[in-house]
């Protein structure tokens, strides 16, 4: 944990008292782990994701309203879905 900062692959390192006492942040990442899913499958990805962080971005910034940032995330991945 220290090391390599990696998650740890066996679960009974997550119910340790003394692991949990040392490094707070394993319960949490016990549950983010649990709920984790893969990323949808899209040969588009790299598009989508631009899509999202630009407009994301500029909502977050104050320079276009979250309504704006909403309508045009959506207008750009259904561009980027369609090639």
């Amino acid at each position: 944990l220290e090391v390599g900062s990696l998650a740890p692959v066996l679960t009974a390192l997550y119910e340790d008292p003394e692991l949990a006492k040392k490094f707070g942040y394993l319960p949490t990442l016990k549950t983010s782990i649990e709920n984790a899913v893969a990323r949808p499958v899209t040969p588009y990805y790299p598009a989508v994701t631009i899509a999202i962080q630009e407009n994301a971005y500029q909502a977050i910034k104050g320079d276009k309203s979250v309504e704006d940032a909403i309508t045009d995330m959506q207008a750009a991945i259904d561009t980027a879905a369609a090639g």
